[in-house]
This record gives structure tokens, sequence and C-alpha cells, in this order.
């Protein structure tokens, strides 16, 4: 089966974000993130994205899934070939999160 057209795109941008230096800033509420944001955004070299929140709408939803993955496999009758383990899972999300991040 041929791979989708899109496929290839993704490796490629996740390729090129893994040769990226690439860094969160984290802190508190009115700790002066924002102002370290746009300070380093000033930077010809450096390009900041803003605040995504997206780990705070990603992160409930995964950890559900992984939870529900893992219970289905535990329920599977002995023999059975488990269809992905938890490596090939976190390697999708790495894979996504790569994608998000090349955007």
């Amino acid at each position: 089966m041929p791979l989708p057209s899109w496929y290839g795109r993704w490796i490629e941008e996740a390729i090129n974000v893994n040769g990226r230096t690439i860094f969160f800033i984290l802190g508190c509420q009115k700790s002066g993130t924002t102002w370290v944001q746009h300070l380093l955004d000033a930077h010809p070299n450096i390009a900041c994205a803003g605040e995504g929140h997206i780990t705070d709408l990603i992160m409930p939803l995964l950890k559900q899934s992984f939870e529900a993955y893992e219970e289905r496999q535990r329920r599977r009758p002995p023999g059975l070939e488990v269809m992905f383990s938890s490596e090939d899972l976190a390697g999708v999300i790495k894979l996504l999160s790569d994608r998000l991040l090349a955007q």
C-alpha cells in the first residue's frame, strides 16, 4: 500500500525540527514570560510562536487514550500479537509534536 502524500512531508518536517535548537519558556502567570517572549522574538534568529497552551488540550486526551489502549491490551487473550507497543504510540506522539513545532 503506498504511503499518503502528506506522510513524507510530515517525516521531512519532523527531521528538520529535530535539527533545530528548540526551547520552551515556562513560568507562573504574571512572572514576565510574555515579556521574555517579546524580547527574544525581537532577535532575527529566534522565532517565538506565542503562548500555545497546546499541552493543556492534548495531554488529558493522550493520557486517556494510553490508558484505554493499555487496558484493552491487558484484556487480549494470551498469544495474540499486540498491534502497537507503548513505544509505537510514543513515536506517533513525537511525530505529531514535531509536526506542530514545524509550523
